[in-house]
């Protein structure tokens, strides 16, 4: 029976210290969790963070655009008007409908000044250079 006493004895210690361990591992796993969730918790609110800064800086941009588009519009109008009396050969008068065809061949012809363009083609390139010399940009 001392045996059998002993025997009990030494295994409700044994429980009894599986029983520490697995609570300090388990303290430990619970630490280990809490620590993780921190690091995530700061890791949202940096990336919420960036987000908002990114949909400012966005909105920024949106209004630029828009002011830009404004200025755009302006400019081409301005051009319109400035150049409402010149015909480029094979062309109607400017409009908004062959505006950018019109600027089209207004650069080619531009950027090929070394051809040997027309008495009358000549004067048109100098006469929208006129024309256009009033636009501030």
């Amino acid at each position: 029976r001392l045996i059998l006493v002993a025997v009990l004895r030494k295994g409700r210690e044994e429980i009894a210290g599986g029983q520490r361990q697995t609570q300090g591992h388990y303290e430990k796993v619970t630490q280990s969790h809490w620590w993780l969730a921190q690091v995530a918790a700061v890791q949202i609110t940096s990336m919420e963070s960036n987000l908002k800064t990114i949909e400012e800086e966005n909105k920024l941009i949106e209004q630029n655009n828009e002011s830009l588009l404004k200025e755009l519009a302006g400019l081409s109008q301005a051009l319109i008007s400035s150049l409402a009396d010149i015909q480029l050969p094979q062309m109607g008068p400017i409009s908004e409908q062959n505006f950018e065809a019109y600027v089209n061949t207004l650069t080619d012809m531009y950027s090929n000044l070394e051809r040997d363009y027309s008495p009358e083609c000549k004067a048109l390139l100098e006469s929208i250079k006129q024309a256009v010399k009033g636009i501030h940009v």
